[in-house]
């Protein structure tokens, strides 16, 4: 499967998988450490089956979609082709 998840993108659900399977630990919670590996497992790989059936990928910090592009830099600049 191609790659769509951007460097940002991967951080972030590190971070929040992480948390969320800490708390599916503490709580002995199948559920939220299944959901919280497989955003971890999501951001390791750098591939998302959501992503993918939508069409969008958040690659080199941008998002794209089938219909067009939405890029952006960390200083509030935004295009739209």
């Amino acid at each position: 499967m191609k790659k769509n998840i951007g460097d940002l993108d991967a951080f972030i659900r590190i971070w929040a998988g992480s948390y969320v399977f800490g708390r599916g630990i503490s709580k002995k919670s199948l559920l939220m450490t299944s959901l919280g590996g497989l955003v971890m497992s999501e951001a390791l790989t750098k591939t998302c089956l959501i992503y993918s059936v939508l069409g969008v990928s958040t690659l080199n910090n941008e998002i794209s979609t089938k219909t067009g592009q939405i890029r952006g830099n960390f200083t509030g600049e935004i295009t739209m082709d």
